[in-house]
């Protein structure tokens, strides 16, 4: 899933549950507090409704008190008789009662009571059709009035004709109170009576400020004495069921089970007089309700704007960046090699991340640039390698295959370069590599007919130029003899001039190669032909050098064939005393017979062996197969022989001839005297301090080193005396042509110079009895040839040493 898709499915639930968490949190503590509030509301109309109905309760007794002690009520009160207050005092009594209710005018009926009741004089309003009180029958209950400590009792009643609460006020005028007045003790008590209309202080409770519910007026008993319209109330529960503790004037009691679905909140005008407020919860809560889905649809609307929001803030800052450098990625993948991502101005760790991808994109495309230097060029003279060779030559052969034009291809191989490198070290080689190099280049800006050759170095010391456009056959062969007359000019290096040559193949398209690949090979065979035919020329390519490569190559893998199958055999040829013509040892040939191309010659193989590394693991086969004859005979027919084994340049070079040496000679219980080396000229020439090393740790062994076919070579007479050599082994040429001028003189310093070396001379290819006449008379040692054996395979060895103790060599042998 990509980032895109998730980043959402992460995001949203990380902001929606915890705006719903803190929406809900909030949700409730604003309905708590909303819920507070208007429980507070509440009470503060009930207590404010409260305060006013008993102020109201307050000034009507306050004002029954003060009306009772105004000087005509006294006057009318003192009249003993009937007739003096009806005929005097009656008239101005009503006109100050009138007088009372138009200052007060909601007193609906001001009254004089006589104790027992009846009415003595009062007056009221037209609205009010409510009998003046009685108070022995409605609220003195007998003697109440008589006994109230304050002289007044309140109560309210319900006017018929209004349908509402009026309040009566009963203040009892005594005898005692009478003679506070100046009277005598014989006047009669009377009582002032005030109906009291409730509207104004009742207004709330007629005009609730809800749309259902409302105020309820009770007794002591819940009896409903007023309630607001709507409300069907017969009665509340007693007073007592609203409260756990005792109750006074004031209390304020919140009682919201008590009806339901309704809340019920009670407030105690006085000791019998409560004022209670009935509403659904539904209305009282509306506000917090309101408050709640406001801050419901606030949290919805913050959980669908919110992640949005952030994730287009994300996609601008986090994604589109990552995007960017995702497609930078892509287009590296894609090959293209210098990738920029444009970070603007920004500073954060994304800018950073592009800036180091930009800075590592710009190191890789430069790393890049070198490594196709690399890839293409040489690192050490700068021309192109073998690889941009290979492209060059291709597209040169397309283009020459469309346009039918020719191509020629020069391949080129110092002569004598790794004399240089072992001789003077690899060092001074790479410098003359250099140093050829630069000629070469000098040699090809000049004299090539308008065409531009490609030269490149392709491993080694070897180069090749390219050459297309016309006329390339001879200006192939000119600039073949210019890069050899260049080359064998002496080169300076640390001082000292140095001589090398080079050997040049030539090979064209398209009679010498249809593809990269054949041209190549064929220019290669053409050098070597060069190499064989002298070094320092060039040769063209052709048909038969192809047929000779091609039985080389197939004398190659049968070789391979041949030493995997164990299809070779060893024979042996005696070496012959020259004073006692008696075996003294026998030299050890390998020979090779194929079922297909017959008897093959060690002179062909052998080369073949050495160029393809097989020499290695022949030249162990045979030291083991030597060392197994030896101890076959010595086993079998108890003759103690001694052999001479051919070690190879390679394989003294490349392996440990002393150890496969010592090895096979303890497996075989063989005394190292019965083992002597033969090594060519070329494989000491150099003189190579690890062959000097072998050939002693040989010589320290007990086994002799002997030099092979001396005198073919280029080594000096006086190179010998450095060399760790045993025998000299003087080649066949100089015997065969022993009348030619100068080889009788030369054979005969050979000998003398070997034997003032201490050295033992072995004459080879001795055929007739001129040649050994000879030999005996310049003190040859040894002699091997026609003339005494021909190679004789091992099992007739033992033949061969019981006609030598017959007498058949004249002598007994002597022990080299």
């Amino acid at each position: 899933m990509k980032l895109t898709t998730r980043l959402p499915l992460i995001i949203t639930p990380l902001i929606a549950l915890p705006l719903l968490l803190l929406g809900s949190v909030a949700y409730w503590e604003l309905n708590q507090r909303s819920e507070t509030r208007d429980v507070k509301q509440m009470f503060a109309l009930l207590e404010q409704s409260g305060n006013q109905l008993e102020g109201d309760i307050a000034n009507a007794k306050a004002n029954a008190e003060l009306f009772s002690s105004d000087q005509l009520l006294k006057e009318y009160l003192r009249s003993r008789t009937k007739p003096k207050r009806q005929a005097l005092l009656r008239a101005p009594v009503n006109r100050k009662l009138a007088a009372i209710q138009a200052v007060y005018p909601e007193y609906l009926r001001v009254d004089l009571l006589f104790a027992d009741g009846r009415r003595d004089i009062g007056r009221s309003v037209s609205s009010s059709s409510m009998p003046p009180p009685t108070p022995s029958a409605d609220l003195m209950a007998g003697a109440a009035l008589a006994t109230a400590a304050d002289h007044t009792v309140t109560a309210l009643v319900l006017d018929p004709l209004r349908g509402e609460p009026v309040l009566q006020v009963l203040h009892k005028i005594d005898s005692e109170h009478m003679l506070d007045f100046g009277l005598s003790t014989h006047a009669q008590p009377s009582v002032m009576a005030l109906t009291v209309s409730l509207q104004r202080s009742l207004q709330l409770l007629n005009n609730p400020p809800w749309a259902a519910g409302g105020l309820v007026l009770t007794d002591n008993l819940g009896s409903v004495l007023a309630a607001s319209p709507g409300l069907a109330l017969r009665s509340l529960l007693p007073v007592e069921h609203l409260s756990h503790g005792p109750l006074r004037p004031g209390s304020l009691v919140d009682e919201r089970q008590n009806l339901g679905s309704h809340l019920h909140f009670s407030y105690q005008i006085r000791d019998e007089l409560w004022l209670h407020a009935v509403l659904p919860k539904s209305t009282l809560f509306a506000a917090s309700r309101n408050i709640g889905w406001m801050m419901l649809l606030l949290t919805l609307a913050a959980v669908l704007i919110t992640p949005p929001l952030l994730y287009q803030l994300l996609k601008s800052n986090i994604l589109k960046p990552i995007q960017r450098l995702n497609r930078a990625l892509q287009q590296m993948q894609g090959g293209q090699s210098l990738v920029q991502i444009d970070t603007g101005r920004n500073d954060d760790e994304l800018a950073e991340l592009g800036k180091s991808f930009n800075s590592m994109n710009l190191e890789l495309y430069r790393s890049g640039e070198k490594v196709r230097s690399l890839a293409f060029n040489d690192n050490l003279t700068g021309l192109p390698n073998r690889v941009m060779f290979g492209r060059s030559l291709k597209r040169a052969l397309a283009e020459a295959c469309r346009h039918g034009g020719q191509v020629a291809l020069l391949y080129i191989d110092l002569d004598h370069f790794k004399n240089i490198n072992d001789t003077l070290g690899h060092q001074v080689g790479d410098h003359l590599l250099t140093a050829v190099a630069r000629l070469l280049v000098e040699t090809l800006q000049t004299g090539n007919g308008g065409n531009d050759p490609l030269l490149s170095r392709l491993g080694g010391d070897e180069f090749a130029v390219l050459l297309s456009g016309s006329g390339v056959v001879t200006q192939s062969a000119s600039v073949a003899r210019r890069i050899i007359e260049s080359v064998k000019q002496p080169l300076l290096l640390n001082d000292a001039q140095c001589y090398i040559g080079a050997s040049v193949g030539i090979a064209l398209y398209p009679e010498d190669g249809r593809d990269a690949e054949e041209m190549v090979r064929s220019a290669d065979l053409a050098m070597y032909q060069a190499k064989r035919n002298g070094r320092n020329n060039f040769q063209w390519f052709s048909a038969a050098m192809g047929e000779q490569s091609k039985a080389r190559a197939d004398l190659t893998q049968r070789l391979h064939q041949a030493r995997i199958q164990g299809s070779f055999e060893l024979y042996f040829q005696p070496i012959i005393d020259s004073r006692t013509l008696h075996i003294v040892s026998l030299e050890t040939l390998i020979r090779w017979y194929d079922p297909e191309l017959g008897a093959i010659s060690p002179d062909q193989f052998i080369p073949l062996a050495e160029e393809s590394g097989q020499i290695i693991q022949i030249g162990a086969w045979v030291v083991e197969e030597a060392c197994r004859q030896l101890a076959r005979w010595r086993d079998e027919a108890g003759v103690l022989a001694v052999v001479g084994i051919n070690i190879s340049a390679v394989q003294l070079h490349k392996s440990d001839v002393a150890g496969l040496l010592r090895q096979t000679l303890a497996r075989f219980d063989l005394r190292p005297q019965q083992i002597y080396i033969e090594l060519t000229e070329t494989a000491v020439l150099d003189g190579d301090r690890r062959v000097i090393e072998t050939l002693n740790t040989l010589r320290n062994m007990g086994v002799k080193v002997a030099l092979d076919d001396f005198g073919t070579g280029y080594s000096s007479l006086s190179y010998l005396q450095n060399l760790p050599i045993d025998i000299l082994k003087v080649d066949r040429s100089f015997i065969a042509e022993l009348d030619k001028k100068n080889n009788s003189v030369i054979l005969s310093a050979i000998i003398t110079l070997a034997h003032s070396l201490g050295m033992t001379v072995v004459a080879e290819g001795v055929e007739d009895q001129g040649q050994l006449a000879f030999l005996n008379g310049e003190g040859a040692d040894l002699l091997q040839g026609y003339l005494f054996s021909r190679p004789q395979p091992a099992d007739a060895i033992p033949a061969l040493f019981q006609a030598d103790l017959a007498g058949a060599f004249i002598a007994e042998p002597e022990p080299v």
